[in-house]
């Protein structure tokens, strides 16, 4: 990566469009391909996103010392908020649910818990 540029991992699932671009001109801008992911199962979930995240372990310098910026997809501001700030007032993060979609209409996903996950993720640094 280019000195003095800052990272930007795009993950939204589209292209930035040129007058996105001028906002990160100096930027390295990284495109993540996001795949339908299936949501049915917790772990099937994970596994996407370690799938996913692939691409992001060639800047581990970055990743180690936090130095880059991720654009997330969809309606994620408000998630990614919250669980922040959950974390910061309890120390942990929280377990969850969501909905996806059947043939049938939708159902409610098994329980993640993100502490667990991030805790279960320590074991696997690979850039500390």
């Amino acid at each position: 990566m280019a000195k003095n540029k800052k990272l930007l991992f795009n993950m939204s699932g589209h292209p930035l469009a040129n007058g996105m671009l001028k906002k990160v001109k100096n930027y390295t801008v990284v495109d993540i391909p996001i795949p339908n992911v299936d949501l049915s199962t917790p772990k099937k979930l994970v596994n996407s996103i370690i799938q996913l995240m692939a691409p992001m372990f060639e800047y581990t310098r970055e990743l180690k010392t936090g130095e880059y910026e991720i654009l997330f997809p969809g309606m994620s501001p408000l998630a990614i908020a919250v669980l922040t700030t959950l974390h910061g007032l309890s120390g942990h993060f929280p377990t969850f649910r969501w909905t996806y979609r059947t043939e049938d209409g939708f159902a409610l996903s098994d329980k993640m818990d993100l502490q667990k996950i991030r805790l279960e993720a320590r074991d696997d640094r690979f850039f500390v």
